[in-house]
């Protein structure tokens, strides 16, 4: 098979040019063993074109040779996020105004006509009313986009909104039973039942054993008898009148010195919690009667479908706007090629799906796990084109599966899997174990199968970890001698714990409770760290590049956090502190930097310079140099206005004001005011650098070489911004307060 029959899909750029050069190194290296062998030579030939990029790139390579097919304009880009964030709130600004104004007419109508408003009329100020908040209708916009972005993840996101309309089209209980919300719930309440009913157990246990408290044995088995009644209950009001009528069996008050008292509480403290998680299950989901839910679920879809609609409308909306601008997002890569890729509402094949199904032999799909619906229909589209098109093999593991949030669907995954047979049949099916790990020693193996065979159900991270699920050493070359580590360590730290502080710092800090847990975990770090890196007793690893033993260096080490925010900066201060070289890749900081926040306020006050905050900050800023008596003079002086008019009226000299601080920026900025219009972002950004001297003065102060990188970033996302559908320092200063509310921060630079 020549490489260019094979489409292979990585999910990351990255992956696909790694993939692309080890193949091509693999070739060549096979190449000078058989120098005669040709076809070896074709295919280091064919490799360069060889389809092997990830998911969106190959939809945008269907797109860009079969845009006819869906008239398409031909000469699109992809769109930035932040300019897509701002298109999003540009429709959906103008949605809720259109909506608004097409209420007051229709009220308006109705007084007219002196008739009441009927319920479609009403239908959108009660939903407004309903999911919105006491100020705005930001919380209603909110909900709107989010169920855009499940919608986007079907591949036929109006059929979705559609079908979840039915979902409030129910009569009867019977019909409630079988929305799919409903068995949701069913399901979760089973869940926790089994584990009230595993709390229960142990108490059961306790009370059987020698010094048990045995006297409440009696109650605790009328509890697992109407504990095991819950669990077989199949229907919401079924589960909701047993939760109602119970009542408990008070525990026996005979007293036994034989009995241990730690025992005792311990029991009562397990059924005590056990009451209270079944109370608050029935607060929870069990605060009104079925018929009063029927009723309310009734109520409800009028709202619901106006929702449903008004997030369809949106989604088109949205689309004009983008096809206007010539711009698409990665859900238009998906939807254009599936688009492309299959016809009709029956949702065949098509002409050019039928074309790839004949040009690829094989695809193959790495991180399968992560797939997500609309991504399996497109492979799905070529594979079944044919009779006998392309076969696929998918490489994954569910449990690494971490984009469920980005809506990826690791059910399909575990669906073949439960699917597939170990041995190839007459389905052509087939599914290999790779339960071999070569990256790993024993020793980590054998922790992580511990822990995920004690917490990882098919409930609980889509797997039941068995034998068949666990990891088993692959590489059993890993050198064995004194110094190499045969352990896995678990390091706890609990608040009360003062030890960790290191004995000549309990005089300066008194004890580790003046720090916060976070930095006090960091130090046990820190600690740690040194003990590995001692030249005389610390660990051993093997170099990468000899293969051979060595003893452990700093750059050995990494640290993994559940999150960065909050987190990275404290850890990288306190090893610092410790003499510990440390580099850490921020994520955070960038827009509240002293620098950017000053750039940012001028560009704010050049924009419109009657904003009393950003005006004060920039006059506060290096820029001016103005302290706080002076801030107070120009307030004085002009009263009855803003701040910000009382600075230009100080600076335009009115009433006899004078100030050569101001005189000195009032020049500057009218002649940056003057060129806002006609001038680039990043031009402009140049001029007020240059002209203020603020990019010097940052350069020259403490860490001054991040400084100067961090408004270098700036001037770089100006450009960037330079190239959106978006022109003008008004759309840049909200091009940039959309990455601040939406916390693309870029981190500080890297020095």
């Amino acid at each position: 098979v020549d490489v260019d029959k094979l489409l292979v899909v990585t999910f990351t750029n990255a992956a696909a040019a790694e993939m692309s050069e080890r193949i091509l190194q693999a070739l060549e290296k096979k190449a000078e063993e058989e120098p005669e062998n040709m076809h070896l030579r074709k295919q280091i030939t064919l490799v360069k074109n060889a389809h092997i990029c990830t998911f969106h790139s190959f939809c945008q390579s269907v797109i860009r040779n079969h845009f006819n097919e869906i008239e398409l304009d031909p000469n699109f880009r992809i769109g930035d996020d932040t300019e897509l964030q701002l298109m999003k709130n540009d429709v959906m600004e103008a949605l809720f105004e259109e909506k608004y104004k097409e209420y007051r007419e229709e009220k308006e109508q109705a007084q007219a006509e002196k008739r009441e408003m009927t319920e479609e009329e009403e239908a959108f100020i009660n939903l407004v009313e309903c999911y919105a908040g006491n100020k705005n209708d930001d919380g209603l916009r909110k909900i709107i986009l989010q169920l855009y972005h499940f919608a986007m993840s079907s591949p036929w996101p109006e059929e979705w909104l559609e079908e979840k309309k039915k979902m409030y089209e129910v009569a009867t209980m019977e019909e409630l039973n079988q929305t799919d919300w409903m068995k949701f719930l069913l399901q979760y309440l089973s869940q926790i039942l089994e584990g009230i009913k595993e709390k229960n157990r142990t108490a059961l246990r306790i009370a059987g054993e020698a010094d048990g408290p045995e006297m409440y044995l009696d109650a605790l088995l009328d509890d697992e008898e109407y504990l095991e009644a819950l669990s077989q209950k199949k229907s919401y009001e079924e589960l909701g009148d047993l939760l109602a009528e119970h009542k408990w069996k008070r525990l026996s008050t005979k007293k036994s010195d034989q009995v241990s008292a730690e025992k005792r509480e311990q029991v009562k403290s397990i059924r005590d919690e056990v009451k209270k998680t079944l109370a608050d299950l029935s607060k929870q989901f069990f605060f009104q009667s079925s018929e009063q839910m029927l009723s309310d679920m009734q109520e409800q879809k009028m709202p619901m479908c106006a929702l449903l609609d008004l997030t369809m409308e949106f989604k088109r909306n949205f689309q004009c706007a983008k096809e206007e601008k010539r711009v698409l997002d990665f859900n238009d890569l998906e939807h254009y090629a599936l688009a492309i890729l299959v016809d009709g509402e029956e949702h065949v094949s098509s002409a050019v799906a039928k074309a790839y199904s004949q040009q690829f032999v094989e695809i193959l799909v790495d991180e399968y796990q992560d797939s997500n619906e609309v991504q399996e229909t497109i492979l799905q589209s070529i594979c079944q084109a044919e009779e006998n098109g392309p076969s696929l093999f998918m490489v994954g593991d569910v449990k690494q599966s971490i984009y469920k949030f980005r809506m990826a669907r690791p059910e399909l995954f575990m669906g073949k899997y439960a699917e597939f047979p170990l041995q190839a049949g007459a389905q052509q099916k087939l599914r290999i174990d790779l339960s071999k790990n070569f990256r790993s020693r024993g020793v980590v193996l054998e922790s992580v199968n511990r822990i995920f065979q004690e917490i990882m159900r098919q409930s609980l991270g889509g797997v039941e970890y068995d034998e068949a699920a666990a990891l088993y050493l692959g590489n059993k070359g890993f050198p064995q001698e004194e110094g190499v580590s045969d352990t896995t360590e678990l390091l706890l730290f609990c608040d009360e714990d003062t030890d960790v502080v290191p004995e000549e710092e309990k005089e300066e800090e008194q004890n580790a409770e003046t720090l916060s847990a976070i930095e006090v975990e960091a130090r046990m770090v820190a600690s740690r760290i040194q003990e590995l890196v001692d030249q005389e007793h610390g660990l051993k690893v093997v170099d990468k590049k000899t293969g051979l033993l060595r003893k452990c260096e700093y750059g050995d080490i990494v640290i993994l956090l559940r999150t960065a925010y909050g987190w990275a900066e404290t850890f990288r201060e306190v090893l610092a502190s410790q003499g510990i070289p440390v580099y850490c890749t921020s994520r955070t900081g960038y827009f509240s930097a002293t620098e950017i926040v000053t750039v940012l306020n001028y560009l704010k006050v050049c924009d419109n310079p009657l904003q009393d905050i950003p005006m004060a900050a920039v006059l506060a800023s290096p820029i001016v140099g103005m302290d706080d008596e002076e801030l107070a003079q120009i307030r004085s002086a002009f009263k009855g206005v803003s701040f910000a008019q009382a600075a230009l009226s100080a600076m335009a000299g009115e009433n006899g004001y004078e100030d050569e601080k101001l005189k000195a920026f009032a020049l500057v900025f009218e002649r940056l005011r003057g060129a806002v219009a006609d001038t680039p972002i990043h031009e402009l950004l140049y001029m007020m650098l240059d002209e203020t001297g603020f990019y010097r003065y940052a350069s020259a102060m403490p860490a001054g070489k991040r400084r100067r990188q961090n408004i270098d970033m700036l001037i770089e996302m100006a450009t960037a911004y330079e190239k959106t559908s978006y022109k003008g320092l008004f759309h840049f200063v909200r091009y940039i307060d959309i990455q601040q509310k939406y916390e693309i921060d870029y981190g500080e630079a890297d020095t």
